[in-house]
């Protein structure tokens, strides 16, 4: 499946069938959509803007992290997101700042394929429900819409046992051993925002859901919906979540 960067979905055995004519939309995994082989062609990037390379690099970021840190996750899906977030704190500011120079985009397209991959073999988790029902509801870029979410969720997730390992994969192994394990988890925050305000120091970023022309009052009809079909989070907490994004 050609793509401009992909999404990573296409290494997984996921499918997405949308049918126009009764607004429906059917999900489900299968092993004979797996992918034996997926070509990675930095052609396919070399007219995207830096400002899609952003929006993408952070997407496998984003993905990677959720990856890396849930408790669904397989062992070979954090492995994935392992090399996804050394790939992407490595190379999304110099290929949005040098988005001429191949092996750049060729890392972050990586990036992309395998944080996606790896996302796509743990139970759905609240930031893709909440990230479909927005990106399907205003045909809003669906990465743009999972940037936003996972930005503002991070901080509200159950810190795990293996929440703060992801940061070793982020930052100089020298550096990390100077945290002590309680304080990773909030280093994981703060590198993730300084991460963000850097693209957005790089390009325009859209990074709330007003940019992308959301009313402010459909938030409250958003948050029923998505509260009738998961009890990851109350109604309550996906509103104020919501209203946070906005």
């Amino acid at each position: 499946i050609p793509t401009n960067m992909g999404s990573g979905f296409e290494a997984s055995d996921f499918i997405r069938i949308v049918d126009n004519d009764q607004n429906k939309i059917f999900e489900f995994n299968s092993k004979y959509a797996s992918s034996d082989i997926v070509t990675i062609d930095s052609a396919l990037t070399d007219i995207l803007p830096p400002k899609a390379i952003a929006t993408h690099g952070l997407y496998a970021l984003a993905m990677a992290v959720e990856c890396y840190t849930s408790d669904s996750s397989l062992m070979i899906g954090k492995i994935y997101a392992d090399v996804a977030i050394k790939q992407v704190t490595s190379y999304l500011d110099k290929c949005i700042l040098h988005n001429a120079e191949t092996p750049y985009r060729t890392r972050i397209m990586e990036a992309v394929v395998l944080a996606g991959a790896g996302y796509s073999l743990q139970e759905r988790d609240i930031i893709a429900i909440i990230s479909d029902a927005i990106s399907d509801r205003y045909h809003i870029n669906y990465a743009n819409v999972f940037d936003i979410v996972f930005k503002h969720y991070i901080k509200k997730q159950e810190v795990g046992p293996t929440f703060g390992y992801c940061l070793n994969s982020m930052i100089d192994e020298n550096e990390y051993a100077l945290y002590a394990r309680e304080n990773r988890a909030q280093k994981v925050y703060s590198t993730i925002e300084e991460i963000y305000e850097r693209v957005k120091g790089y390009v325009d970023f859209n990074d709330k859901f007003r940019d992308f022309g959301v009313p402010k009052d459909d938030l409250e009809s958003i948050a029923d919906d998505i509260s009738q079909i998961t009890k990851l989070l109350s109604r309550e907490q996906i509103l104020e979540l919501l209203n946070e994004c906005y």
